[in-house]
């Protein structure tokens, strides 16, 4: 923040009347704080006066962010020690079932896997069209520190509570909180155990840093937090002795204020921790969820309203789907493209009765059928399997055993095969005519993709006129699976 003239001269007149700054908080030091000699202060002060940055971190800051995929905002502005940003993309997660899924020049049983551009039974699915709002806190800092460095002060002999009265402390700040909303017109926040966890996790955090330290806002906030979000947004504070003393204070700032009363957001989760001297550190973390925020224990980056919610949620209630473990819970990846491997691991559970570790008459083989799968493979039973089942036969070599190239991605094409001969509906008739456009009856799976029409586990992607498109050579995704399946077993 390049800072104002007059904010600049406020500066020097503290500085002149024996008063410190530093990291932002203003008051009389204890010790005596920095001793300098008046004429070189107020040289400094003048050359901050003449454009110099000052950055202020306080003990209160409020910060908002919405989701948006397309474009950053720069140079955004700090007042009250608010801070409004654009989400940093992180890293791309490790693939569900900790398979390394990387497609090869082609895939088993003869099918090549050039994928064609966008997923079949995925196209016109995108992430929700989230624009970004910035808020911009108009308070000034001195505003804000003023209020809050009072209440540390008066809470210099604070007392740290039980765990039982944190939590009591904890539903009184989402109480006063709500109540304060309630007075606006707007609805209550809603409580999940997951955004209190984010929250208790950050303040204890800060707790560490000691009745000196630096505060600051939790930087992987927006990895933290379950999916499904469109906006979110960050309170933090500390000194004060009580619940109430610290939503006054959140509400004697705008900054503050502003996330308190933001229309957007639907959920709040709240942490308070307490340092080894017996200070309180608080947190607020503030989400907006449009469509709802999905029930804990199930997949955290499929929310509800989202393609496959249904098929996704049902294949981890049925077991075929354990996810990717994360502190925030498991996650499914639904746009990532399903290896063999793993192909072969949902398949081999969709079969196995309950109650049973394997399916019905299946022995695991001592060795092998694939010469790249060794009996040490973490989906060896279910890969070998899918060899003796006659699901998969692999890719013939000249010499020995097949290949069965675990990590390369299933195309739509080789996806119909597995199942038609998994069902093997031997009863089942070719069409007259082929079912879709891209499909012809010369096409060496035409029987198998045909199928996958007529049994209803398949509509394809419509066309604006005509038959719908299969894209046989197109990468299955993960919710695309979802769906294939969940549409087989009902």
């Amino acid at each position: 923040m390049r800072t104002s003239f007059w904010a600049n001269l406020q500066l020097l007149h503290f500085f002149l009347s024996g008063k410190v700054v530093e990291y932002g908080v203003s008051g009389d030091s204890p010790d005596g704080g920095i001793k300098l000699n008046k004429m070189l202060i107020a040289v400094c002060a003048l050359t901050m006066m003449l454009g110099a940055d000052i950055a202020s971190a306080g003990h209160s800051s409020a910060v908002v962010s919405s989701a948006d995929r397309t474009r950053s905002v720069h140079d955004a502005e700090v007042a009250a020690d608010g801070v409004s940003e654009a989400p940093i993309e992180g890293p791309a997660e490790d693939l569900a079932e900790d398979l390394v899924e990387e497609p090869s020049e082609g895939l088993a049983d003869g099918t090549s896997d050039e994928a064609a551009n966008g997923s079949a039974d995925d196209a016109g699915l995108s992430d929700p069209d989230e624009q970004f709002a910035e808020l911009r806190p108009a308070a000034e800092p001195a505003d804000v520190l003023s209020v809050l460095e009072e209440e540390v002060d008066a809470a210099s002999e604070a007392y740290a509570p039980s765990a039982s009265s944190v939590a009591t402390m904890q539903a009184e700040v989402v109480r006063l909180t709500n109540d304060r909303r309630k007075s606006k017109g707007l609805p209550a926040l809603k409580t999940d155990p997951r955004l209190h966890s984010v929250a208790q996790t950050w303040s204890g955090e800060q707790a560490k840093t000691g009745p000196t330290g630096k505060m600051f806002h939790n930087p992987i906030l927006k990895s933290q937090i379950p999916a499904g979000w469109s906006w979110y947004g960050e309170n933090v504070a500390a000194g004060q002795n009580s619940a109430e003393r610290v939503v006054q204070a959140w509400w004697d700032s705008k900054g503050h204020k502003a996330n308190i009363l933001h229309r957007e957001f639907t959920h709040i989760g709240v942490g308070i921790a307490y340092s080894s001297t017996g200070r309180a550190y608080y947190t607020q973390v503030f989400v907006g969820y449009p469509r709802g925020l999905a029930e804990p224990g199930v997949f955290t980056d499929v929310s509800p309203g989202a393609p496959f919610y249904k098929e996704i949620t049902w294949m981890q209630k049925s077991g075929l789907s354990k996810g990717t473990a994360t502190p925030a819970g498991p996650v499914y990846h639904p746009k990532s493209s399903v290896s063999r491997a793993a192909m072969a691991a949902f398949l081999f559970r969709l079969k196995t009765p309950k109650g049973s570790n394997v399916p019905a008459g299946y022995t695991v083989p001592p060795r092998s059928p694939f010469a790249d799968v060794s009996t040490a493979h973490p989906f060896y039973k279910e890969i070998a399997w899918m060899s003796t089942s006659g699901i998969s036969k692999g890719y013939a070599q000249r010499a020995g055993n097949p290949r069965y190239n675990p990590q390369a991605a299933v195309s739509r094409a080789a996806m119909a095969a597995f199942l038609f001969r998994m069902e093997r509906d031997k009863k089942y008739k070719l069409p007259p005519s082929p079912r879709f456009s891209d499909v012809r009856a010369n096409h060496v799976y035409y029987r198998e993709i045909s199928w996958m029409f007529d049994s209803k586990v398949s509509s394809g992607i419509n066309q604006a006129s005509g038959k719908p498109k299969y894209e046989p050579n197109s990468k299955v995704s993960r919710q695309a699976m979802a769906a294939f399946l969940y549409r087989l077993k009902h």
